[in-house]
């Protein structure tokens, strides 16, 4: 499966899911398709700042694939795989109007892949939201 998502935003929340509290979202085998990235590099540091969703045991394991190939095209350093990640998405983490009571994400063995990579330069002015958020808006 694919999942396209036009966050505007960092981060890891599936804005279109709304379950009841407590509920798991398990993702394996599972393309994350962006528009519009930070560099795989930042983005390993800052996923590996998320604590373990302790209803999900293991240790968060997130590497670089420098050589990931999906339909005719590859996507050398920039590509991330989510070898065994879970999270805990509060309330507050989404960009949805709808009410959110959290859930647990559970990711295994899934690529996030990039569109477009901001430049380093507007992480070094703004934040990381405002540079998805402008590089989403040059997009358009």
């Amino acid at each position: 499966m694919a999942i396209k998502n036009t966050r505007k935003g960092a981060g890891l929340a599936i804005d279109f899911f709304v379950g009841e509290e407590g509920s798991r979202i398990v993702m394996a085998n599972v393309i994350r398709w962006r528009y519009v990235c930070t560099a795989a590099a930042d983005a390993l540091k800052y996923h590996l700042g998320y604590p373990r969703a302790p209803s999900v045991p293991g240790t968060q394991k997130i590497v670089i694939d420098p050589r990931f190939c999906w339909r005719g095209e590859c996507y050398g350093n920039d590509t991330l795989l989510y070898v065994d990640f879970a999270l805990m998405v509060a309330p507050g983490m989404t960009e949805s109007a709808a009410y959110l009571p959290g859930y647990t994400l559970a990711i295994r063995d899934t690529v996030r892949l990039c569109e477009t990579i901001l430049p380093p330069s507007c992480l070094e002015r703004s934040s990381r939201d405002d540079c998805l958020a402008e590089g989403g808006r040059a997009r358009e």
